[in-house]
């Protein structure tokens, strides 16, 4: 049976391969690494990446034979390792690219030493302790007590400091980046990625959510095949096997995208698009733009223990134009719980007695509130399991055919905070417009409708129903586009 190398194993494998590139490996070192690769598959398989990283880099160190040469040299010791199937995809050239990047930046930033693991005990480090404190760009906190990391320098001292070209390997669990702006980065393993400067991050592997602060504006995240500069936002970027994800959930970035993309790239010449709250867009590997439809997130308050129920959330808006996403958060509907990707309105219970308990800690989704004037939408929710299904309709509007058709009026209300929000995000940072508990600054309420679902699987709902004063693409109606919320069906055995 295949057991999962041990972090620290990985740590001085990395660190091992590393020596022998910089030519700096001695005869103790090649028997360690000759019999920690006869020992083990997995050690192989890992090694194996790391040799496609200086395969795909083709460095040279001072005159010395190309670096995966040197690394060939040792394989050639034995005819039984073979190289793993799954590296020859075209998928792990992706990855590795991502891997050869950071490699280079930790043997060419870092003079080739290895990561240093939290538990391990590397040697002392060379950098004087003021050069140390000078670089230093913020912190590292776990998120939890699974969280493990390593850096790209030597030493075990301060390892929750993050200096300037650090590269980071999240290996497992979440953390945050605190930097001394204020800006905080949210990063969930796996993820690799180089603090470049204070007001820059290049992501290599992974999603990352950066919450720049106050007076931070032009903070940037960059990619292989994209840059985004912050305006003033909450948004994250996933570097995927094919390209670049971008999700705004709050203000506004510009997107810099490259047609050719590669491992230097320069987005100084490149043309901006911008993007606002609840747009999110994906980038192809060849620069081409598509409308992410589908976002999910887990928010810090709620940690859901089983399957979320929601999977997804489809529709039939094909506009040109359009890049609004449904956010789906799971376990997330709580007092005060954002209502719509594009306003700042809250879901709150009518009175001070709360929302229906039902209702707490149930999945839900974020629509867009420019729908409610939307005459031929149709949604598709997925859910993974027997659900109950909730529809939160505006009390102002005449409940369409298909909801009276397929659910209930339950006769229970929810709120909604209507928190000030600008839809040209000209005054952005706004919240403390906005009640903080159930039957605060209440300024409408949305009727409770519910459906269960025994067999889960896909359920079709429709447009909003009549609105008074309805228009259509100038959009004010008078009215909120409705909610929607599931949780687990209890079924009889």
């Amino acid at each position: 049976m295949a057991y999962p190398l041990e972090f620290k194993t990985i740590a001085r494998l990395r660190q091992l391969v590393s020596e022998k590139c910089e030519g700096t490996l001695t005869e103790d070192g090649i028997q360690e690494l000759s019999e920690l690769l006869d020992s083990s598959a997995e050690a192989r398989d890992e090694y194996w990446k790391l040799t496609l990283v200086h395969a795909n880099l083709g460095w040279h160190f001072a005159g010395q034979a190309r670096c995966e040469d040197e690394l060939g040299r040792i394989l050639l010791d034995t005819s039984a390792w073979e190289q793993p199937e799954h590296l020859n995809s075209r998928r792990t050239h992706a990855y590795a690219w991502a891997i050869a990047i950071a490699a280079s930046l930790l043997i060419a930033g870092f003079g080739g030493q290895f990561l240093a693991a939290p538990n391990e005990v590397p040697p002392a480090a060379s950098v004087s302790a003021e050069a140390d404190a000078v670089s230093v760009l913020g912190r590292l906190m776990a998120r939890g007590p699974q969280s493990r990391w390593s850096l790209g320098r030597p030493g075990n001292h301060d390892i929750d400091a993050v200096r300037q070209g650090d590269t980071l390997w999240l290996e497992d669990g979440e953390a945050e980046l605190h930097l001394l702006s204020d800006t905080v980065a949210k990063l969930q393993a796996p993820v690799i990625l180089q603090v470049v400067s204070l007001d820059r991050l290049r992501l290599l592997r992974g999603r990352i959510e950066v919450d720049v602060a106050k007076g931070a504006e032009g903070f940037v995240v960059e990619t292989t095949s994209a840059e985004v500069v912050d305006l003033g936002t909450v948004f994250s970027v996933e570097v995927t096997h094919d390209g670049t994800d971008l999700v705004v959930f709050d203000g506004v970035v510009d997107l810099k995208v490259s047609k050719a993309p590669t491992e230097n790239q320069d987005y100084s010449e490149a043309s901006a698009s911008r993007f606002r709250t609840g747009e999110a867009v994906s980038v192809s590997s060849d620069g081409t733009l598509s409308r992410l439809v589908n976002v999910s997130r887990v928010l810090p308050h709620s940690q859901p223990v089983a399957e979320p129920v929601i999977a997804s959330v489809v529709d039939n808006n094909e506009r040109e134009g359009l890049w609004s996403f449904y956010e789906v958060v799971a376990s997330g509907m709580i007092e005060d719980a954002r209502a719509f990707v594009d306003r700042r309105y809250e879901w709150n219970g009518a009175t001070e007695a709360g929302m229906p308990s039902y209702l707490l800690g149930a999945d839900y989704v974020k629509t867009f509130n420019n729908d409610k004037v939307t005459p031929d939408l149709t949604m598709e929710l997925t859910l993974n399991q027997p659900a109950r299904v909730y529809v939160l309709l505006d009390k102002r509007i005449t409940p369409p055919a298909w909801l009276v058709r397929d659910f209930s009026d339950t006769g229970d209300v929810i709120g909604i905070d209507e928190a000030w929000h600008d839809p040209l995000d000209h005054k952005p940072g706004l919240e403390d417009f906005a009640g903080v508990g159930p039957g605060m600054s209440i300024e409408r309420t949305h009727s409770i409708w519910m459906q269960d679902v025994p067999k889960g699987g896909v359920v079709t709902l429709g447009p909003n129903g009549r609105l008074p004063g309805q228009k259509y693409r100038d959009i004010s109606a008078g009215a909120n586009m409705y909610g929607i919320a599931a949780t687990p069906l209890e079924t009889e055995l």
